[in-house]
């Protein structure tokens, strides 16, 4: 065989073998770049699948906290409205009728002095009801229910809106109308909250 086929055959062989490298080469990349898509794909899916669950996340957490909003506003207006409801009652109590305030003043005094020798203080806006007639009406009941019927009237007028605390030598009894309104409420609050609001408040 002559040089020239030689050659001739030596390049043929090389430019097939070029061209199979070049063809699996090709085919190497091709399959490297579907697979690095096809991760890239699956990647993206993962990732979107992780925002869509951190959003429902976010959104279940913020619902949540919208309704506990809402629940603590709810009670914070209940509370207000009891509030209110206990305030009134108080103005109704400080607002009685002379008779209706006799009679009530009188209960508490006679309940709770012990020995008829106590000193009231009461505010200063029901001082002239005390100074009036009503120092003289408690006494003669005290001597009547058999103590000594001895009550004075302090001349420094309590921090009190209504009713009386009876200061005596070895204990005071606080009956203002605040204490009453107080205990009242403590006894009675689940109650008024059903009647207003069908449900206590917490």
């Amino acid at each position: 065989m002559s040089t020239e086929k030689i050659l001739q055959k030596i390049r043929q062989e090389a430019e097939a073998e070029a061209a199979a490298t070049i063809a699996a080469a090709k085919e190497k990349a091709e399959k490297s770049a579907e697979a690095i898509l096809n991760a890239a794909k699956e990647r993206g899916r993962a990732i979107e699948k992780a925002a869509m669950a951190e959003a429902e996340e976010i959104k279940r957490r913020k619902m949540l906290s919208a309704g506990l909003e809402m629940r603590k506003n709810t009670l914070r207006r209940k509370r207000e409205v009891l509030d209110e409801a206990f305030a009134l009652a108080l103005k109704r109590l400080c607002g009685l009728s002379n008779e209706r305030y006799e009679a009530l003043i009188t209960k508490l005094v006679i309940g709770s002095a012990e020995t008829g020798t106590e000193t009231l203080c009461v505010s200063q806006a029901d001082r002239a009801r005390f100074q009036n007639g009503l120092m003289d009406k408690l006494n003669a009941r005290l001597a009547e229910a058999g103590k000594r019927g001895n009550l004075s009237l302090s001349p420094v007028p309590a921090d009190i809106e209504g009713g009386a605390i009876i200061a005596g030598a070895k204990a005071d009894v606080n009956a203002s109308f605040e204490a009453l309104i107080r205990f009242e409420r403590e006894t009675a609050e689940r109650e008024v909250a059903e009647i207003l609001f069908g449900s206590e408040v917490g």
